[in-house]
């Protein structure tokens, strides 16, 4: 039976094709990256742990599997090389080392030393493991600090502690909106390139100092509509979340009153719950868009249990600047880590990842 996390990359080479005792070569090949003989048999040997590389970076390579087993049958080499892929944190680095192995051996075989591939580069793989299980060490340190605040605080205040950590460590600036309260740059003369439309509930002094942010960062002319009302019969009471798609509406008819606009203004509406679309099997969103003009953010998952003000502000910027690169500028998704426009964005821990640019 096979272990699981094992990586077996199996090869067959037919007897014809070697051009020497495939037992000598195999003990030279093998010996040399710091393989011995486990068992041997008269059709087959076994190699056991390891190469150079698996000896520096396993954690105690006694109690690894890594084994090389070569059989002759019917006229054909058979060999794999199989290797466990969880006491380290390199599965991939490694894959890439014993595939060269594996590759070398064939040529070494076969008498084609000119074609045997140059070695990958230790320090890079080295490196690559060594980062891989900094980040592991770093989650351990995250989680056991998280259980000690929980124990030591409650659960309220455990969350509030733990992601003040993570925000001052993201090492994404954050955004203080108190200090754009009361601020009217947001009133440029002009009509608006960009329309904040806060439903009954969402703070309108929030969504004006949001406003007066966004257009000094954009240069662009971000303003607020007078609040809305909330629409009825789009709470979902089994869910405690609202329909999405039934605030889509009244933004259409609150901007039919504005005249302020340009062809290209777009508007997006704010929310202060959690918002979800029935034809999706996402549990929450943080924002819909319903046509290239229109979207909604929904801000609860934002500001959680006990999440610092500093921290829901950041989240909310980068949102609904996010929903502006879609529908003011047109940004396209991405896979960049540190793009605002990363896609797909599920919770809190991707949204608090993100950078402020598109």
């Amino acid at each position: 039976m096979v272990p699981k996390n094992t990586y077996i990359p199996s090869f067959e080479i037919p007897l014809a094709d070697i051009s020497a005792d495939w037992r000598e070569c195999s003990k030279i090949f093998f010996a040399n990256l710091g393989y011995r003989i486990k068992e041997e048999g008269k059709n087959s040997i076994v190699f056991k742990a390891g190469s150079k590389l698996w000896t520096i970076l396993s954690l105690n390579p006694a109690n690894c599997l890594r084994e090389a087993c070569l059989s002759e049958e019917n006229g054909v080499l058979k060999f794999q090389i199989a290797t466990s892929m969880k006491i380290h944190r390199m599965s991939e680095s490694d894959a890439i080392y014993i595939n060269w192995e594996a590759e070398s051996f064939i040529a070494f075989l076969t008498g084609l030393t000119n074609e045997i591939p140059s070695p990958p580069k230790t320090w890079l793989l080295i490196a690559q493991s060594i980062a891989a299980i900094a980040k592991n060490l770093a989650l351990n340190v995250i989680i056991t600090v998280a259980i000690m605040l929980f124990a030591i605080y409650g659960i309220r205040g455990g969350i509030y502690l733990v992601e003040k950590i993570i925000a001052q460590t993201s090492g994404v600036s954050q955004i203080d909106l108190n200090e754009y309260m009361g601020n009217d740059k947001q009133v440029q003369i002009g009509a608006a390139d960009v329309y904040l439309m806060p439903f009954k509930g969402f703070p309108e002094p929030l969504a004006k100092a949001l406003a007066s942010k966004l257009s000094q960062d954009l240069n662009i002319n971000v303003r607020t509509a007078a609040a809305l009302p909330l629409p009825e019969d789009i709470y979902n009471n089994k869910r405690q979340q609202y329909d999405a798609y039934g605030f889509y509406k009244p933004q259409i008819d609150a901007a039919c009153t504005l005249g302020d606009l340009k062809v290209n203004t777009v508007f997006i509406g704010l929310v202060r719950g959690s918002i979800y679309m029935p034809d999706t099997p996402l549990r929450f969103l943080f924002a819909v868009q319903f046509d290239p003009k229109f979207s909604v953010v929904g801000d609860l998952e934002m500001r959680g249990m006990a999440t610092p003000e500093i921290l829901y502000h950041t989240r909310l910027y980068k949102m609904v600047k996010r929903q502006i690169g879609k529908t003011y500028y047109d940004k396209k998704p991405t896979s960049s880590p540190f793009s605002l426009m990363k896609s797909p964005l599920n919770n809190t821990f991707e949204l608090d990842a993100l950078g402020m640019e598109f």
